[in-house]
């Protein structure tokens, strides 16, 4: 089972997770805002992947994450979906809902 990790007020991680859902993907999502324990165990693996080096160098968070079963972890969610041969829906936009910005 893949593992995604983010926010529910992350549109982009609200929208990865109706995809999920329509298309019965299993999953376990992490929202990293619910407790501690989830933002640390994101930001230990978003600290030690290079895949998180952009994220880091601009300034954003770098959710939604999937993490693979093998260990391997993706930012390009989108990409991933439609090389599963599943099309998108949703509400789209890659903007963040976080209050007060």
């Amino acid at each position: 089972m893949i593992k995604v990790y983010g926010s529910n007020m992350c549109r982009d991680c609200r929208q990865l997770k109706q995809n999920l859902d329509a298309y019965e993907i299993n999953y376990q999502f992490i929202d990293i805002n619910e407790n501690l324990r989830n933002l640390s165990r994101f930001l230990r693996l978003r600290d030690t992947r290079e895949v998180f080096a952009n994220c880091k160098e601009i300034g954003d968070i770098g959710v939604p994450a999937i993490v693979f079963d093998n260990g391997e972890v993706t930012l390009k969610w989108r990409k991933w979906l439609k090389n599963q041969g599943y099309e998108l829906i949703g509400e789209g936009g890659s903007a963040c809902d976080i209050p007060g910005e």
